[in-house]
């Protein structure tokens, strides 16, 4: 806290004395790790909306939204397992990049489907110079070993 700050700001959100907060012991992301109250919702079990289970929405499970042929899980959470890439060569470099000496990494977000093939994939840290495109063009042809859930294949985020 800066006791003594350049531009003052009072404060900008009041409340009556009166108000009773929920007095919880963490607050936060509700897809963290470490999760806080039992439920982000008015469903239970750690559910985010009408759901419980750590479902988000009105799910009842642990997935995290819409997939083309069923449900997005997240890896780690609820025994799922991570999906494992079995061929995944490297992305060629664009003209640009090589004549700039340029170099970097793309940080990419997809999803892996049960057949082990990556879906919806998405930009998250964009390199530019063409590089980026590169990548995405990679991963396209990347095969994965699925991740699973209670040992059958699910689609999950990576």
């Amino acid at each position: 806290m800066n006791l003594d700050p350049k531009l003052a700001e009072p404060p900008s959100v009041m409340a009556l004395s009166d108000v009773k907060l929920p007095q919880l012991s963490q607050l936060g992301d509700p897809l963290s790790a470490v999760q806080g109250p039992p439920s982000n919702g008015s469903g239970g079990g750690g559910g985010n909306g009408s759901g419980c289970c750590g479902g988000v929405g009105p799910r009842l499970d642990q997935a995290s939204g819409p997939y083309d042929e069923g449900n997005v899980f997240r890896p780690g959470r609820g025994g799922v397992t991570p999906p494992r890439a079995i061929y995944d060569p490297d992305p060629d470099y664009s003209d640009a990049a090589r004549k700039a000496k340029y170099q970097g990494s793309v940080l990419l977000w997809l999803v892996v489907g049960p057949e082990g093939r990556p879906h919806s994939i998405r930009i998250q840290r964009s390199l530019g110079m063409g590089l980026d495109e590169k990548a995405v063009a990679a991963v396209s042809t990347w095969h994965f070993q699925p991740g699973t859930l209670n040992g059958q294949p699910v689609a999950v985020e990576s």
